[in-house]
């Protein structure tokens, strides 16, 4: 039986069609429960997108919240053996940004978990820049790499407090902000120029590159971001790619690749994901981590608008 396409909204519509997607790719369902005991998240707040979480006590006295992030089930679940490619439609719980309500947030992603080398993460790139392109023609997938950012971040000799705040600055592109703080902290002048120029430098990737490797800063990082660009180029994707260093992700979380998804008349990324060894060895684990989510909740305003 055919299902009349004005039965499914846009939500429901990219769901059939990511599940399709990461299915024809290798990546098997996964399924989780909607809550997890509260102690995984209370432990792991730093890793949150936000540390308020929804709790409830369970029939049997014990602490539960409703899930806020997908990614810390599933590696906790990982027993740390072998390759894993899963993929999931799931619903998170997280309080509004703006300081509204919480909100319940369908997200659609994958996670490879295991060795991860830079064939995996071609293949989780690609597959990232084929779910944009599944969802709308007009998509943009913006690269990072922690490994260039982060060293220069750190030559600084701040807190961890401090470093979180030139993070922000970074991720903002405030140059003025940045060298204001920069003067308040007295930091290195040479630092502070490597910064500005990191922030400056986004756009076409082969420009970027080019400019790039005229400095030996992150050299291992820059040939990974290299050779995965070169690989999504020789797939005719090149076009929709751009590389861009303020990309804000947390140092605790990613270290490696980091990446961001955008269609045109959408203000927020729509898929958001990166390399996440530290979480994989915060949660006791030796194997390495890179995955996506795709945040389906933006999908229907986002047809809407485009339709008007």
């Amino acid at each position: 039986m055919q299902i009349d396409d004005r039965i499914l909204d846009a939500q429901e519509r990219a769901v059939f069609a990511l599940r399709q997607l990461f299915l024809d790719s290798g990546f098997q369902r996964f399924r989780m429960n909607k809550f997890e005991p509260y102690d995984l998240y209370a432990r792991h707040k730093d890793f949150l997108v936000s540390d308020a979480v929804l709790t409830f006590t369970g029939t049997g006295g014990r602490l539960l919240a409703l899930r806020p992030d997908v990614t810390l089930s599933i590696v906790k679940s990982y027993q740390d053996e072998g390759n894993l490619r899963l993929q999931y439609n799931e619903n998170v719980y997280r309080p509004d940004p703006s300081g509204g309500d919480y909100q319940e947030i369908m997200q659609s992603g994958i996670e490879c978990l295991g060795q991860v080398g830079l064939q995996e993460t071609c293949q989780v790139l690609t597959l990232s820049a084929h779910a944009l392109r599944c969802l709308d023609n007009n998509w943009v997938l913006t690269l990072g790499h922690m490994g260039i950012l982060w060293p220069v971040i750190q030559r600084c000799s701040l807190n961890k407090a401090e470093q979180a705040q030139l993070m922000l600055l970074v991720s903002q592109k405030n140059a003025g902000g940045l060298k204001a703080y920069a003067q308040a902290q007295e930091l290195p002048r040479e630092t502070v120029a490597e910064l500005e120029r990191l922030l400056l430098l986004f756009g076409d990737p082969q420009e970027v590159l080019t400019a790039l490797a005229e400095s030996h800063e992150g050299e291992l990082a820059y040939q990974e971001l290299r050779c995965v660009y070169e690989s999504l180029h020789a797939q005719d994707l090149g076009p929709h790619i751009r590389i861009d260093f303020s990309l804000g992700a947390d140092p605790a979380y990613y270290d490696g690749i980091v990446f961001k998804g955008y269609l045109d008349g959408l203000a927020q990324a729509l898929l958001s994901g990166g390399r996440y060894d530290p979480l994989m060895h915060r949660l006791h684990k030796r194997s390495g981590g890179i995955g996506f989510a795709v945040y389906l909740d933006q999908l229907n305003n986002f047809k809407q608008e485009t339709a008007s």
